[in-house]
């Protein structure tokens, strides 16, 4: 199981701002419990689909930030809003009570513990201009800092 030290946003994409977001990808793989710690030490959250258009956006292979572990079978996000399930999902009763969203955008139930995944994380539901770093993460965190805040709004081109 890597620790949080080793799940710094990915290097090659580093933070990227949409819709009034920043979201950062992790593609080392981790429990959820890991991704979930990692994204807390950042200050932020794993990934809550909000939209299509953001489902679309984040197409990869990940971990969200849903889970059924308190309740079997009733699954819950921040706004307790579910959507967007595979057909037949969720299905693995008590062996698979965290959420991952596949390529094609879909939800799958799946064990916690397993680390087959990256995941994403980031400010959410329009939160990014006010995500800082903790000063105590490591170094190679601190430098994607920069890259997190909203860009400069600029008039459409005419």
């Amino acid at each position: 199981t890597p620790n949080t030290q080793d799940l710094t946003p990915n290097p090659a994409g580093g933070w990227t701002y949409f819709e009034g977001s920043c979201y950062f990808r992790s593609a080392t793989p981790s429990t959820w419990e890991t991704a979930r710690g990692f994204c807390s030490a950042l200050g932020t959250r794993l990934l809550e689909v909000d939209s299509p258009e953001e489902r679309t956006f984040l197409r990869a292979s990940s971990w969200l930030g849903i889970t059924d572990k308190e309740v079997e079978g009733t699954w819950k996000r921040a706004d307790g809003t579910v959507l967007s399930w595979h057909r037949d999902e969720p299905n693995g009763g008590q062996q698979e009570n965290c959420a991952v969203v596949r390529v094609d955008g879909t939800w799958f139930d799946y064990p916690c513990t397993s680390h087959p995944v990256g995941f994403w994380g980031g400010s959410g539901s329009g939160g990014g201009s006010g995500l800082q770093l903790p000063a105590a993460l490591p170094a190679a965190s601190q430098e994607f800092a920069p890259r997190m805040a909203p860009p400069p709004l600029q008039a459409p081109p005419r």
